[in-house]
């Protein structure tokens, strides 16, 4: 059965890997045109047809896409709103793969916001996709536990997770057996866009070392997490990274002991920090 897969991540590749083994991929949509770009990779060492686009509603793109005569498609961390011309296009409809626990934190950062919350556990959620965000009806659910350890990792356990849910999910959707539930739209939560000054925090007044340490494993590579301090009479950024280490602006990574070494005078500004 021929079947489109939507996604631009490498955290979905354990996706993409799944569905190759069982269904025929006629075609991959990618937002990522970066050379480094894990799905791309995989596309040409298995010579699967790929396309990189960020305009869903290019005529080119839904031609290509009706051209697979695929019954139903599979997305995850796409990047990007699928427009009603390509969501109308399969039979079956999307299938979309969220890491949360629907109808909890609908949108584009549901890792990052449980871990930031302090969440003991989240897990990963198939649903049909619809026009709205996170919002369609629920094929298939699992939860996870989360470990204080968890950091951008989490991306790649709940996916992976998500993989096998939705290899033992889809033959029940596809022959027509599998009851869909509706979600609680009551109890939806919603999460933000990420920007640089989301992992931003005022060193004179800053939240508990608690919730630095959950930013720290939740923003880590990006946005990091940051302040602004003066050091030797100079304001530079200065992050705070996994493990307890720190890097001055302009300066290498360094841990709390080097910091205070070659910051004596500055040691108690960011005690409060870590």
């Amino acid at each position: 059965m021929n079947t489109v897969f939507f996604g631009s991540s490498t955290y979905v590749l354990p996706v993409l890997k799944k569905l190759k083994e069982n269904y025929n991929v006629a075609l991959i949509v990618t937002t990522s045109s970066d050379k480094s770009s894990s799905i791309i990779d995989y596309a040409k060492k298995h010579h699967l047809e790929y396309l990189v686009s960020t305009n869903l509603q290019d005529k080119n793109v839904e031609k290509l896409i009706l051209e697979k005569q695929a019954k139903f498609a599979v997305l995850a961390s796409f990047g990007q709103i699928i427009t009603p011309n390509i969501l109308n296009i399969f039979p079956m409809g999307i299938v979309n793969l969220h890491p949360s626990l629907l109808p909890f934190y609908r949108g584009p950062t549901p890792v990052q916001s449980a871990i930031i919350n302090g969440e003991n556990e989240t897990g990963i959620s198939l649903i049909k996709l619809d026009n709205l965000i996170d919002h369609g009806p629920i094929l298939s659910q699992q939860k996870l536990e989360i470990s204080n350890e968890d950091n951008i990792s989490l991306h790649n356990k709940l996916f992976t997770l998500g993989a096998k849910l939705l290899i033992n999910t889809l033959p029940l959707y596809l022959n027509g057996t599998l009851i869909l539930k509706e979600q609680d739209h009551r109890k939806a939560t919603f999460t933000k866009l990420l920007k640089r000054d989301s992992g931003y925090i005022d060193y004179k007044n800053p939240p508990s070392k608690e919730t630095i340490a959950r930013m720290i494993r939740a923003y880590h590579p990006w946005p990091g997490v940051w302040t602004r301090i003066e050091l030797r009479g100079v304001v530079k950024n200065l992050k705070l990274l996994p493990q307890g280490m720190l890097q001055v602006e302009g300066k290498k990574v360094m841990s709390l002991k080097d910091f205070e070494n070659g910051y004596p005078k500055e040691k108690e500004k960011i005690e409060k920090l870590i």
